[in-house]
C-alpha cells in the first residue's frame, strides 16, 4: 500500500508540474502574439459643420374661437465647428488575455499652443480604432472659447488594451476600467489654427533640366563654329 501511495503521489506531482508548465507556455505564447503599437500617422483639419434649420409652421385651430394658430419651428443657425483627426490605421491582430479581447485604440491629447502639456498626457482620452483604413476622431474641444487665429497642439499615440468590469465593493459602484497591454510613444505634435482653411498646394514651376550630354555637345560645337567663322573671314580677306 505504501508503495502504491508513493507511486500515486509521484504521478500527482507530475500532473501538477505538467499543468503548471502548460499554463506558463500558454501565457508565454499569448504574450508573444501581442502586436506592437507603432506611433500613428495622422492629419488635422478644421471643419465647419454649421447649418441652418429652416423656418416651418404647424397649424392648429383654437377650440374656442375657431382661429387658425400658426406655431413657428426652426428658423435658426446651428454653429458646429470641429477639429477632425484622421489617423491611418496600423496592422493589428486581436488577442485574448484572461478572457478579455484586446482592441486597438488611439489616445489623444491637446492643449493651447502657448501652454504646457497637462496631466492628460498620462491619462489621455481614448478612442477605438475603426475597421477601415482610417479612423476619424473628433476630440471634445470647446471651440466656442477659442478666438479665430487661436492655435491648438495635438498629438496621438496608439494603445492596445481592453475595458473590464471593476468591482469597487460597497464604497464604489461597478465601473468600467481600461487596461493597457501595449502602447506607442507620442507622435510628433501637430498644430492647427482655428478658422484657417487648408491651403491648396500649388506646385512650384520647375526649371527644365539640360542633360549633361547636351551641355558637353555645346562645349564641343561652339568652339568649332567659332573656328569656322574665323577661318571663313580669313579666307575672305585673302581672296
Amino acid at each position: 500500500m505504501a508503495r502504491i501511495s508513493k507511486t500515486s503521489a509521484s504521478l500527482l506531482i507530475l500532473i501538477v508540474a505538467m499543468s503548471f508548465l502548460t499554463i506558463l507556455t500558454a501565457k508565454s505564447a499569448e504574450a508573444q502574439t501581442i502586436p506592437k503599437a507603432s506611433v500613428p500617422d495622422f492629419t488635422l483639419k478644421y471643419v465647419d459643420h454649421s447649418y441652418d434649420v429652416p423656418l416651418t409652421y404647424t397649424y392648429s385651430t383654437d377650440p374656442y374661437t375657431g382661429e387658425q394658430i400658426a406655431t413657428p419651428h426652426g428658423g435658426y443657425h446651428v454653429e458646429n465647428k470641429t477639429v477632425d483627426i484622421t489617423v491611418k490605421n496600423q496592422p493589428f491582430t486581436s488577442t485574448t488575455i484572461d478572457g478579455n479581447t484586446t482592441k486597438l485604440y488611439y489616445g489623444v491629447s491637446f492643449k493651447g499652443y502657448y501652454e504646457p502639456w497637462a496631466d492628460e498626457t498620462v491619462f489621455p482620452k481614448i478612442y477605438e480604432a475603426s475597421n477601415s483604413d482610417y479612423t476619424v476622431i473628433i476630440p471634445d474641444i470647446n471651440l466656442s472659447n477659442i478666438k479665430e487665429g487661436g492655435k491648438i497642439d495635438i498629438h496621438v499615440k496608439a494603445i492596445i488594451g481592453f475595458y473590464y468590469m471593476y468591482f469597487g465593493g460597497h464604497t464604489m459602484p461597478i465601473m468600467m476600467r481600461f487596461y493597457t497591454v501595449e502602447q506607442s510613444s507620442w507622435s510628433r505634435t501637430q498644430t492647427i489654427t482655428i478658422g484657417e482653411t487648408p491651403a491648396s498646394v500649388t506646385p512650384s514651376p520647375t526649371v527644365p533640366e539640360i542633360p549633361f550630354v547636351a551641355v558637353l555637345s555645346l562645349l564641343v560645337v561652339i568652339p568649332l563654329i567659332t573656328i569656322l567663322v574665323k577661318k571663313r573671314n580669313w579666307l575672305k580677306v585673302y581672296n
